[in-house]
């Protein structure tokens, strides 16, 4: 029992004295951070963005900065003078979808009415050629200030034949529905014939008609075409 007393106050030293040193020693500091596992690691993108679903303050600041000076270079034009009122007839074509366009899509320093119907042949052959032109320089026009937007008036009898006509040659572009834009103010550009490609110029005058020109529609795309170059 003696043995054991000794051996008790013996191991009750040593710890007194282990803690008096750390004591002297100040606060022993950790070597790991026990809350890292639950930090995001930032990692940097080809966007400036992180890479984890976190995004750093200065980061914020320049995503929003960048996207305030689009939307103002974006509305920069006034609304076109040819599609003032006409806002709740324009619908926005992409394939098989058709939407609701805002406001400020019309603010365009060009406009290219496009009369056509899918039941047309000549059209039919057309279309693809400006559905082309459309994809590749509709940027490229809005960055040397030429911005321009095809407005599609359909001929179709019904609105299943345009959007047939739409998802076939994909187009993205303004449309009015049939009979609407057939009593709209833009009728009274149209031809006696389809297809027929009307500019108008930023006053709403027409630069170029393939009706009243007497010109073939692919003269008419030719000639924005060389405006924006």
């Amino acid at each position: 029992m003696r043995s054991i007393a000794l051996l008790g106050t013996f191991l009750l030293l040593l710890v007194s004295g282990a803690a008096l040193v750390i004591y002297s020693q100040g606060p022993v500091k950790l070597n790991f951070d026990p809350l890292a596992r639950k930090k995001p690691v930032i990692t940097e993108t080809a966007d400036g963005n992180g890479g984890s679903g976190s995004t750093p303050a200065t980061a914020d600041k320049s995503s929003s900065g960048s996207s305030s000076s689009t939307s103002t270079t974006a509305n920069s034009e006034p609304r076109h003078p040819s599609l003032k009122g006409l806002e709740s007839y324009l619908y926005r074509l992409n394939g098989n979808d058709i939407a609701s366009i805002r406001k400020d899509e019309t603010r365009v320093r060009y406009v290219l009415v496009y009369f056509s119907a899918h039941w047309c042949p000549p059209c039919r052959a057309f279309t693809p050629q400006l559905v082309s032109f459309y994809n590749a320089y509709k940027r490229k026009a809005r960055e040397k200030n030429k911005s321009f937007e095809v407005v599609f008036v359909s001929n179709d009898q019904d609105e299943s034949g345009m959007m047939t006509y739409s998802s076939e040659t994909g187009m993205k572009w303004l449309a009015m529905k049939p009979g609407e834009g057939r009593s709209s103010s833009l009728a009274s550009l149209c031809g006696p014939g389809i297809p027929c490609l009307v500019l108008l110029g930023p006053a709403g005058e027409v630069v170029s008609s393939s009706y009243a020109n007497g010109i073939r529609p692919a003269a008419v795309m030719q000639q924005m075409e060389r405006l924006i170059n």
